[in-house]
């Protein structure tokens, strides 16, 4: 494997150093990984650790989104699928893009709603075998709306 990785100074818009304590590393050549790609890190305690950026969205708003989505495509008859195979309604491979989220936050938000028993597998269609999530409980009758 070949790739070159530069570590560098974040800095402003007048091209002064913003923090001290701020490094960006980017990828600027890569055989096996998409190159240009960066990473904002903060020294701590001797260690570079990754800058988490705010969400744009609540935790609670994402299983939320994701929710009423299984639900809409229950309602629409064509659910969604937790198998791989069924490529065309796979939630993993469909939902992040509709919900234009990422989708390490749209998998953390569909096992949450899957732990929490608001959705599950079930047959849809028992003449098509047609299988896929269904929504057991609306979000409204739980306490306080919340997932």
């Amino acid at each position: 494997m070949r790739s070159r990785l530069y570590l560098t100074r974040a800095a402003d818009t007048d091209g002064e150093e913003a923090d001290p304590d701020l490094r960006i590393l980017s990828r600027k050549k890569a055989n096996y990984a998409r190159s240009g790609e960066s990473m904002t890190l903060r020294w701590l305690d001797g260690v570079m650790v990754p800058e988490r950026e705010p969400t744009p969205h609540d935790d609670s708003d994402i299983r939320a989104q994701v929710f009423h989505e299984i639900a809409r495509a229950w309602d629409d008859g064509q659910p969604y699928s937790d198998a791989p195979q069924a490529r065309s309604r796979f939630i993993l491979a469909r939902l992040p893009q509709r919900l234009d989220l990422p989708k390490p936050q749209v998998e953390r938000a569909y096992l949450a709603l899957l732990d929490t028993g608001l959705i599950r597998t079930e047959l849809r269609d028992r003449h098509g075998n047609l299988r896929g999530l269904k929504p057991i409980k609306r979000m409204d009758e739980r306490a306080g709306g919340d997932i």
